[in-house]
């Protein structure tokens, strides 16, 4: 083994590249696929990575790293894709990849690097915490995140590491477990770092993804909120713990800034002699959704000025509404003009007992029993309140209901978005609820993900997770930019028995360019997707542009039309998409079926077909689009 050296990724290492995936097999978490150098072309022509880095032995490819913008939350950038190849693991090159990442974030200006693994790599977790990456505790994934950057970038730590090596001397403990000391209902990830006579810690508060404390050999500051969860509409204190450890004075200087709903004016200088506490108020501000625990929450946050080095502190604030509430309903046909019942659900989020009231604004497609409601609950007290019904006609029943929450001392109003369900065997409807939005057409369901605008399937009791769409990406390269924007407007369409959602966005990334993403949903649960592409620039666009539906269907137990033959793919074998070879379909469909439930799907001709890594592309190249012109994507069918 010569010298290890990292390069940026050009065509010229497609060859060595398709070798080295060939060479890892089964060795990593990312399929067994072993793609040619033609595929490794094409793949990299599309991508939408920052950058590309390959670890190189001689002219050999032994190590790949891409670099992209994370799509799930922001101020992060995201390491997708990390291979080593088997023959070289023990040698470092994963190191050389990831410190490489991290320093490019850095020069970049990014303050966090962020990266998933697949929960049975726990070999790889030393690599990741030592490279400064926090195992954060979730059930759904193992997903990691590096804060090195903000910490080289912050002016009051620079000082420190002029002198300290933030990789050699750091003294964090390497254990094959989730990181974090769980305080209340906070979690802090702290570095620690120790050369001769200096020592630096800094702690991380994880939901506000940012500095919570700093301690040196000079001093230390610390920022404290006692609860994370906060019923907004009211202020709530913070506090400014400062230890002077120079035997100097140390002018401390804090300064409140607002971050999204939480507004903080604090404005207060000191000079600290030994210790000292400073409070400030801040005030939790409505929010018109539940916070989403994958995401930065809004945070509590403050720049503070050391002797004239700043710092910016911050700590993640859950915003809770005075109450959960929801309506619920059986999920199974409702029959026209036959007394049923739901359920409205609340959960008093207060420490103290509360009457909530609310009305449910009267509907010409189902009557309640009773509209006014009147709800005495204890201190954190859960309720379901059973709410008796006569459907005239299947509907969405979705409000915006206006609720009093009457404490002994205060009353506060909110509002809340209540939904109802009511499906039939017929019927067809749309709207809006906290988390999607929906279109329903007799058994069949379709819904648009707020989170990641991903499409879901349902049949009365079945939700269709084998197969689902994922948020379109626009090119070439490709624009990953629709996975966290929502569009900005929602139409629904009711039609000759069919009704269609059409959801609209704009592109940052091209600019000038409005995308809709069309769904027209028919009584028999056949789905037509397709996209419109308008250009509303005055001139024609200086290049083709090209729109890929992504999808997910588990081939297990599919029927697949691959090299002029159907093969029924029986059983659990090889449910996983990248052992198939996309060049070898010889149709365009695919098919399966479990137990009751069948699916298919079906794409145009004259779309590109493609298999990638876990899920499918089918790319559409709509070519150059005049002015005001409007191009309308070949379709697809999934049924």
């Amino acid at each position: 083994m010569g010298n290890i050296k990292i390069v940026e990724y050009n065509n010229s290492y497609a060859k060595s590249i398709a070798k080295m995936w060939d060479m890892s097999g089964d060795s990593w978490g990312g399929g067994n696929a072993a793609p040619t150098e033609a595929d490794i072309i094409e793949e990299h022509e599309n991508t939408d990575n920052l950058n590309i880095y390959l670890a190189l032995d001689d002219e050999e490819v032994v190590g790949y790293c891409s670099f992209a913008e994370y799509k799930f939350d922001k101020g992060a950038l995201y390491i997708p894709l990390l291979n080593v190849r088997p023959d070289y693991h023990g040698k470092k090159v994963g190191k050389k990849l990831v410190l490489k990442a991290v320093k490019r974030t850095i020069e970049l200006g990014w303050p966090r690097l962020d990266l998933f693994t697949w929960p049975g790599n726990t070999k790889a977790v030393p690599l990741y915490k030592k490279t400064g990456f926090f195992w954060e505790k979730r059930d759904d994934t193992t997903h990691l995140m590096n804060f090195i950057p903000t910490v080289l970038n912050t002016e009051a730590l620079k000082e420190y590491f002029e002198d300290i090596d933030w990789y050699k001397d750091s003294i964090r403990p390497i254990e094959i477990k989730p990181d974090g000391d769980e305080e209340r209902d906070y979690v802090n990830y702290e570095y620690l770092w120790e050369k001769d006579d200096k020592r630096v810690r800094v702690e991380f508060e994880r939901t506000g993804r940012g500095i919570r404390l700093i301690e040196t050999n000079d001093y230390l500051i610390e920022a404290i909120v006692e609860d994370h969860k906060l019923i907004f509409g009211n202020e709530y204190n913070v506090e400014y713990h400062m230890v002077n450890k120079t035997g100097k004075p140390l002018d401390v200087t804090i300064e409140g800034l607002d971050d999204k709903n939480i507004k903080f004016s604090m404005e207060e200088s000191i000079s600290v002699q030994s210790q000292h506490t400073i409070s400030g108020i801040f005030e939790v501000e409505a929010v018109e959704e539940e916070q989403n625990y994958f995401r930065t929450h809004p945070a509590v946050t403050a720049e503070v000025t050391i002797n004239g080095k700043k710092v910016v502190l911050k700590i993640g604030i859950e915003p809770l509404f005075p109450a959960k509430i929801s309506i619920s309903t059986q999920d199974n046909e409702k029959y026209v003009g036959v007394k049923s019942e739901c359920f409205l659900n609340l959960q008093n989020n207060f420490n103290e007992d509360v009457v909530f009231k609310l009305t449910l604004p009267k509907s010409s497609d189902i009557e309640f029993s009773n509209n006014d409601f009147e709800i005495s609950m204890k201190a954190k007290e859960r309720k379901s309140i059973s709410i008796p019904y006569i459907l005239n006609n299947a509907c969405l029943y979705s409000t915006k209901a206006q609720i009093k929450a009457i404490t002994k001392d205060n009353s506060i109003t909110f509002t809340r978005q209540l939904t109802g369900i009511f499906r039939g065997n017929a019927g067809s409807f749309g709207g809006e609820t906290e988390d999607y939005w929906v279109i329903c057409n007799g058994k069949y369901t379709l819904t648009l993900s707020k989170f990641d605008n991903d499409v879901e399937f349902k049949t009365f009791t079945k939700n269709i997770f084998d197969l689902f769409l994922m948020n379109p990406k626009l090119g070439m390269p490709l624009s990953g930019e629709f996975s966290k924007k929502k569009p900005q407007a929602v139409e629904y369409i009711v039609e000759d028995g069919d009704i269609t959602l059409k959801a609209v966005y704009n592109s940052s990334d091209f600019k000038n360019i409005e995308l809709a993403a069309i769904f027209t949903l028919s009584a028999n649960g056949i789905i037509k997707h397709y996209y419109e592409v308008t250009n509303f620039a005055d001139s024609k666009t200086e290049k083709e542009i090209w729109v890929r539906k992504c999808f997910y269907h588990n081939l297990a137990n599919a029927f697949i039309p691959y090299q002029n033959e159907i093969i029924h793919n029986a059983g659990s074998h090889a449910p996983v998409i990248d052992f198939w070879d996309s060049s070898r379909f010889s149709e365009n469909w695919i098919f399966s079926k479990d137990g009751d439930l069948s699916r298919g799907v079906c794409w145009s001709e004259k779309s590109k077909f493609k298999l990638i890594g876990w899920h499918v592309a089918v790319d559409d190249n709509v070519g150059f689009i005049d002015s005001k012109q409007t191009i309308v994507t070949e379709p697809m069918y999934i049924a």
